[in-house]
């Protein structure tokens, strides 16, 4: 009776562990087929959020310290510096909103 039992826990073993390895196999399928596609989309998503997210931080922001938006608008989008024909005492230091 001993090697009965011994031959019918192999038996199980076997089977089991032929589920475990198929599940895995079948798990990876769904995920190349079902995921995997649709990670391009969700990276636009989340750039299109960190985008909205920043530019309504900005938005608080300027209204906060009361810069109008047609201003921010229209500054260039790199710090702007006196020309250097100006002395260079009477040159100031781009503010926080120069920069872009």
């Amino acid at each position: 009776m001993g090697e009965q039992k011994a031959t019918l826990l192999g038996r199980l073993y076997d089977h089991v562990e032929i589920a475990l390895w198929a599940s895995l196999v079948a798990g990876v399928a769904v995920f190349a087929v079902f995921v995997v596609p649709g990670i391009p989309a969700a990276q636009q998503r989340s750039e299109a959020e960190r985008i909205a997210a920043f530019e309504h931080e900005c938005e608080f922001y300027c209204t906060k310290w009361d810069f109008s938006a047609a201003r921010a608008a229209t500054r260039p989008a790199s710090p702007t510096y006196t020309s250097s024909a100006t002395p260079s005492s009477s040159r100031s230091r781009p503010t926080i909103f120069e920069y872009r």
